[in-house]
């Protein structure tokens, strides 16, 4: 039997909270798994970081895997900027 989804995508589809410094104060920000950057809510620094590769870069099926809205956001078109809460 075949899978519904690609596990490659569950990341993007089910993203989980991480915590990373804030490159101005110090403080803990949270970001979440499936975006680039996040505020501090202490002293406004936008912190960002590096995501990893993923298959909606180079995979045919990603547009119709993970949605219009990951697409893009994953392909620079809709950067995703939420507020940490620390």
């Amino acid at each position: 039997m075949l899978n519904k989804f690609c596990p490659g995508s569950l990341g993007l589809k089910q993203p989980t909270p991480e915590e990373i410094a804030c490159k101005g104060c110090g403080r803990t920000i949270e970001i979440w798994s499936d975006e680039m950057k996040a505020r501090c809510r202490s002293c406004g620094t936008v912190t960002s970081r590096e995501l990893p590769p993923s298959c909606v870069e180079w995979c045919p099926a990603a547009l119709q895997c993970v949605g219009p809205e990951i697409y893009a956001r994953v392909m620079g078109k809709q950067p995703a900027l939420k507020q940490s809460v620390s």
